[in-house]
């Protein structure tokens, strides 16, 4: 099989930034920010009990995945690079 693309690096990773959630990557960028924000809501306060995990705070869990969250998305990978490199926000 042979398949070819015309996606670019730079392609491929405003995908990943974009959530990688097709209903959600494609919309723009505060209302995506708010469906995340949902979808982890709902994760928390539905999906972890239904699979029978007790979360005695919810809220402490809900910090620590955006603080999770916030520092995951402080690297970077550049194509010429080929390592992650670390982003202060200063150069955003």
């Amino acid at each position: 099989m042979v398949a070819s693309t015309t996606y670019g690096a730079s392609d491929y990773l405003s995908a990943i930034e974009a959530s990688g959630f097709p209903g959600i990557g494609r919309q723009p960028a505060r209302l995506r920010r708010g469906l995340l924000d949902a979808y982890l809501q709902g994760v928390v306060d539905r999906d972890l009990p239904e699979h029978g995990l007790s979360v005695r705070r919810p809220d402490t869990l809900r910090r620590w995945l955006q603080a999770f969250a916030a520092a995951s998305s402080t690297t970077r990978w550049t194509p010429s690079s080929r390592v992650p490199t670390v982003v202060s926000w200063e150069s955003r």
